[in-house]
């Protein structure tokens, strides 16, 4: 314990002193359990508050702080530490001011055992042997993610400031998926996806920006630009000039049908072959309108609204055949989440905001509220997959047919048509269709 804390403990029970106390003959701080026990017993609680104070304080640093106890020494703590307090708060009954000043104190420790205390992530990054490197590690765990807001609660604002542009930039490169290159739409789908701990360590206008990147690539784009992370100008090759809208409408219809199933994690794969074709065939249509509506936002964002409108007005036009299907209705329904989530509504994320918006559509009747879950889960995590590769392959094929699509057309046939694999690996294309926004090895 810092001279410092030991200060204010000592400030706090100033005015309860009376008269002035002899000084305490041990050194609370530099006991273990066993010693407390004994001077516990011997004095029989008959304690001085300075006595009282410390010795409670101590116990609160074996139960919860401690590096160097075992679990069983915390047990034990845990357990002297109630008995300790409500022999101290029945003897300081007759003393009003004192027993107010040991309560606050005792509230200052255990409002300190959430922000520091062990199974916080402050307690697990201050551990002894903790490298910066390992201290990022630990951040960036999945695990982690429920832990943060109370860590950033823990630590001071510099400090955070200065180490954020790290954990950002190790987040990325842990949660790449496949082929994804663009450190901007990683981070998206992230956020889009719900991922804890993308989520905690961004604020609120942090994660509208970066799960708004299909409609506005630079306002995401920024924020990573002001961690540091991009240059100001991005040096991929550009999405103009534009084609004409009915080629456009083709692209996006020819390419939003397209599904790689291998990219998904196989606990999903196995919950997907679950479904019924009912189920399936519903996922795979709100699919195919997801990344239209991706495709489509990813066009005005580039063209205008004006050139967007068109593209879409195409679109609808060659899916009238679909319109009986209630796709009209599926389109305002995906949408009205999507515009939801962005205006921070809902604490869902995109994915599961329309996940939760669908379910009624393909939960079989009779399914337990557990297994409602479930399947709920699946199917935002399906939708993020392919979202997250989604938003990576249409700014591609936006670059791809600008800039020489013809000549790297016959390169692309042996892909089968999915540039979800295309990589720095693939020597005859250019670094600037792939890697647009990278901030890993190149």
């Amino acid at each position: 314990m810092s001279k410092g804390t030991k200060g204010i403990w000592r400030t706090l029970f100033s005015s309860s002193e009376k008269p002035k106390e002899p000084e305490i003959k041990f050194q609370f701080d530099d006991m273990n359990l066993t010693q407390l026990a004994e001077y516990i017993g011997q004095e029989k609680s008959n304690f001085t508050t300075r006595a009282a104070i410390d010795m409670t304080k101590r116990l609160f640093e074996i139960a919860y702080f401690d590096y160097a106890v075992s679990e069983a020494e915390r047990r034990v703590a845990e357990k002297m530490l109630g008995g300790l307090i409500k022999d101290i708060e029945d003897s300081l009954s007759s003393n009003p001011e004192a027993l107010q000043a040991y309560r606050k104190a005792n509230n200052f420790q255990i409002g300190k055992i959430e922000l520091h205390g062990i199974g916080s992530l402050s307690w697990k990054i201050r551990a002894p042997g903790i490298s910066d490197e390992d201290a990022i590690k630990i951040l960036i765990d999945p695990s982690s993610g429920p832990l943060i807001p109370n860590f950033l609660k823990a630590i001071p604002e510099e400090n955070w400031n200065q180490d954020k542009r790290n954990v950002i930039k190790a987040l990325i490169l842990d949660r790449r998926l496949g082929g994804e290159s663009n450190a901007v739409l990683i981070l998206s789908g992230l956020i889009a996806g719900t991922d804890l701990v993308a989520w905690n360590i961004m604020n609120p206008s942090e994660r509208s920006a970066l799960m708004g990147a299909s409609k506005n690539y630079k306002n995401a784009r920024d924020i990573l630009v002001g961690y540091g992370l991009l240059p100001t100008k991005s040096s991929a090759l550009p999405m103009t000039p534009r084609m004409k809208d009915e080629e456009l409408a083709g692209i996006v219809l020819m390419s939003t049908n397209e599904r790689d199933d291998s990219i998904w994690p196989s606990n999903i794969i196995k919950r997907y072959e679950l479904f019924d074709e009912e189920q399936k065939a519903f996922i795979s249509i709100t699919l195919i309108i997801i990344k239209i509506i991706i495709f489509l936002g990813l066009i005005n964002d580039v063209f205008g609204k004006d050139a967007g409108l068109k593209v879409e007005q195409n679109v609808m036009d060659k899916l009238k055949r679909s319109r009986e299907k209630g796709i009209e209705t599926l389109f305002e329904a995906i949408r009205n989440a999507e515009e939801m989530a962005l205006r921070m509504t809902s604490k869902l994320g995109i994915d599961k905001t329309i996940a939760s918006g669908l379910m009624d559509s393909y939960i079989p009747e009779g399914l337990s509220e557990e297994d409602q879950m479930e399947l709920w889960e699946t199917v935002a995590q399906i939708y993020n997959i392919e979202r997250r590769i989604w938003l990576h392959n249409s700014r591609f094929l936006l670059r791809f047919f600008a800039n020489k699509g013809a000549d790297l057309a016959e390169s692309l046939k042996k892909y089968g048509g999915l540039y979800r694999y295309l990589d720095p690996k693939v020597g005859e294309l250019e670094k600037g269709l792939i890697l647009e926004d990278w901030i890993g090895e190149a």
